[in-house]
């Protein structure tokens, strides 16, 4: 199921390969999540490196300086774009 917007070229989290430079857009999720992400750094507006996404199991995110574990679940409902210098 491709979940990309069309119009912002967003995409979920739990789709972007390795390396990647991403910036957090959109965050789909209920207050419990949000507050979740915002305690780890993880708001609208974040830079972030994906360190390590195979597919299944958890994925590895760099956030202002911390690495950070998220579900796939959760990565899902974080919508991101590619990051632009």
């Amino acid at each position: 199921m491709d979940m990309t917007d069309k119009k912002t070229r967003y995409q979920p989290l739990s789709e972007v390969p390795t390396g990647a430079r991403i910036v957090v857009r959109r965050v789909d999720g209920g207050r419990g999540l949000l507050s979740r992400l915002a305690a780890m750094g993880l708001v609208v507006g974040s830079d972030l490196e994906v360190l390590q996404n195979s597919q299944d199991g958890p994925m590895l995110v760099r956030a202002r300086n911390t690495r950070v574990a998220l579900g796939r679940n959760e990565a899902r409902k974080i919508l991101v774009e590619e990051w632009q210098e």
